[in-house]
């Protein structure tokens, strides 16, 4: 779907504040208070615009991020990409040009939990791996993340 400039507006202004109503977007961009919930409602729709709550792992004590550069024995890069994407901790998945086929980023609470985990039992499932290598983030600016609900549930 092609996007305008208020589709572009609207946009903006829910990444600055997710939780602004759609009353003071159409003041802001003056429309009427059903364009913009019709505009959030087709983005959303067509699977161009998600509205989620996000963390800053920085602040979180025992919250991690690492990138994985992953190399594939042949090259279903798609298939593989969405299986792994489906995989407990993933954030996003990225086919990539350069030194790796996929690059994967993941988010944990603890090393035995989060990235041991993933790199000996779930990335283990989607099998014909040839290689990976691992980047801990060691301090994250102005990084926000999504934390899994099976993450956070192992804490209560």
């Amino acid at each position: 779907m092609k996007w305008d400039p208020l589709d572009w507006k609207i946009v903006n202004m829910l990444q600055e504040d997710g939780r602004i109503s759609t009353k003071d977007i159409a003041k802001k961009t003056g429309v009427t208070d059903a364009t913009v919930r019709n505009r959030i409602k087709r983005l959303i729709k067509a699977g161009d615009l998600k509205i989620m709550g996000l963390i800053n792992p920085s602040k979180q004590k025992n919250v991690s991020v690492a990138i994985i550069g992953i190399n594939l024995s042949y090259h279903e890069l798609n298939k593989k990409a969405h299986e792994i994407a489906n995989l407990k901790y993933v954030n996003w998945v990225a086919i990539s040009t350069g030194r790796y086929d996929l690059i994967v980023e993941i988010t944990f609470d603890t090393y035995e939990e989060g990235i041991l985990e993933f790199l000996t039992k779930e990335l283990y499932k989607v099998g014909d791996i040839r290689s990976t290598e691992t980047f801990l983030l060691l301090k994250n600016i102005n990084k926000w993340v999504t934390m899994k609900r099976t993450i956070t549930e192992n804490k209560r």
